[in-house]
């Protein structure tokens, strides 16, 4: 009996001991860390800016940045795997600023996809160029861990 009963305790501190034994120092609370999700800044400014709704769309290769169902940043890659992706003919970048129905076109410019793994993406976009909203000159950001929908 001391036995069965002692091997089931040590089974039972092995299992506990495994589940238990690292936390995710990404994550409070069981929360994403705050640089998950999409953020943009224009024209040098920092990052700051942020979207309710941000996903990338695996059927299309498009990343999408939207507030209440509205876009405010779309990119459309020729892929979404890992990689650089100048914007030109193929890769284009579209802002439309909140509050207003202009667009921004981007002409010149990178979006890097850093990671693409686990149904999620991350990477960085700086457009250095572009025409379509006064004043705004350029538009770079990070978009980290967005679920990738199928």
């Amino acid at each position: 009996m001391k036995t069965t009963f002692f091997k089931a305790f040590i089974v039972f501190a092995v299992l506990f001991n495994v589940s238990c034994s690292k936390d995710d120092s990404n994550r409070s609370n069981g929360l994403p860390s705050a640089t998950d999700g999409f953020f943009y800044g224009e024209n040098g400014a920092a990052t700051s800016q942020t979207v309710s709704m941000h996903y990338a769309s695996n059927p299309f290769n498009s990343i999408f940045g939207t507030n209440s169902g509205n876009t405010v940043i779309e990119m459309n890659l020729s892929s979404i795997a890992v990689g650089s992706y100048a914007i030109d003919a193929t890769n284009a970048f579209a802002y439309i600023k909140p509050g207003q129905t202009d667009m921004f076109i981007g002409s010149a410019g990178t979006i890097l996809v850093t990671g693409n793994a686990s149904g999620k993406l991350t990477g960085t976009f700086s457009i250095t160029s572009g025409s379509g909203i006064a004043g705004v000159t350029s538009i770079s950001g990070t978009f980290k861990n967005i679920i990738i929908n199928l």
